[in-house]
């Protein structure tokens, strides 16, 4: 299927959650997939075998997956699949974040750290980041134990803000270089 024909698919499932008025949603369950498949390399593996056929694929998805899950969620999967584009999951979830953030004027993002930031310390980076966007803010949280310290802000619009202690010592040592 053509790049732009798979647009204007990804447009129509954007428009459908937002008039069932489950876009949020749908985004929070993409972004959750997209995660899964960065982490879960077998389950990568398996959506992009070239092998199995894709309603193999989408039988076993069935099976494995939330029985919570939305429908809409499932449809865009399918559509992924049916598609040959299972290499997509992770671009439709950041379009689909970002165009959620467009709409809404929500800023969505993700907040990485070394150790688990405290209810405190998590309203104090949303109060911020709110105040630095003008908008209120939508992030989730994940631990990355390699962060050597500090945060790291991913959002939606492809914005960092990275404070992390492996982000300074980069500097340092740029500058040392130089």
């Amino acid at each position: 299927m053509p790049a732009s024909k798979f647009k204007l698919e990804q447009n129509k499932f954007f428009a459908a959650a937002k008039k069932a008025g489950v876009a949020a949603r749908l985004e929070d369950e993409l972004y959750w997939f997209a995660r899964l498949l960065r982490e879960n390399y077998d389950l990568k593996l398996f959506l992009e075998d070239a092998r199995l056929s894709a309603a193999y694929k989408k039988k076993r998805l069935a099976e494995i997956l939330p029985a919570h899950l939305s429908q809409n969620f499932r449809e865009l999967v399918d559509n992924l699949i049916n598609a040959g584009r299972r290499e997509m999951f992770t671009a439709v979830a950041r379009e689909f974040s970002r165009r959620l953030s467009q709409e809404t004027g929500l800023v969505i993002g993700e907040v990485l750290s070394a150790a688990p930031l405290t209810k405190g310390n998590r309203q104090a980076v949303e109060k911020v980041m709110s105040k630095i966007k003008k908008a209120p803010v939508l992030f989730r949280y994940r631990l990355v134990p390699t962060l050597l310290g500090g945060i790291c802000v991913n959002l939606s619009d492809g914005e960092v803000w990275n404070v992390s202690l492996d982000y300074k010592l980069g500097e340092l040592k740029e500058a040392l270089v130089k």
